[in-house]
């Protein structure tokens, strides 16, 4: 059985092979958490749970490491999100992103995912999708890459990654 819990109002359905191993529930919209639970023999076996945002949204830029190889063909990915104050990601408040790699690293792509999305990946300014959005740095030499992400109604993001 999978459970689902909203305002308190628990309620089970059926699952497995029979059911394509899927099951649904139809609830509205309210701003909160909605945690679903699966069982097994009346024991909780699984969880997962989805928070909405709130408040201002921030954009937030981090690197996958805070140093790379210069001169190895290493590549460094940055994650931008649009988040909450919690970090909480802004899945519904899609911003247009510019980005501006400097020192020792260049802009190599950026994208989102987003399935039908027009844009360039070698381009500076990207749409995020779903609030997110990816960069793909690559070292030029030895130094700090410094990488300065801005959206609008947004602080100025940024994040250094050390080439050595």
């Amino acid at each position: 059985m999978l459970r689902s819990a909203f305002d308190d109002n628990w309620q089970a359905r059926p699952k497995g092979e029979g059911h394509r191993f899927r099951t649904a529930f139809e609830t509205a919209y309210q701003p909160g958490e909605l945690e679903a639970i699966a069982y097994r023999g009346g024991e909780p076996v699984g969880r997962i749970s989805l928070r909405s945002a709130t408040g201002p949204v921030r954009l937030r830029a981090e690197a996958d490491r805070p140093t790379a190889t210069a001169h190895s063909g290493d590549l460094v990915y940055v994650t931008l999100a649009l988040t909450d104050a919690d970090g909480t990601l802004h899945a519904a408040a899609d911003r247009m992103v510019n980005l501006e790699v400097t020192g020792a690293g260049t802009l190599l792509a950026f994208g989102s995912a987003d399935p039908c999305t027009q844009e360039r990946c070698d381009a500076k300014d990207r749409r995020t999708y779903q609030g997110r959005a990816i960069a793909v740095i690559r070292p030029t030499g030895v130094g700090e890459i410094w990488i300065t992400a801005t959206a609008p109604g947004c602080d100025v993001a940024q994040t250094t990654v050390t080439a050595t």
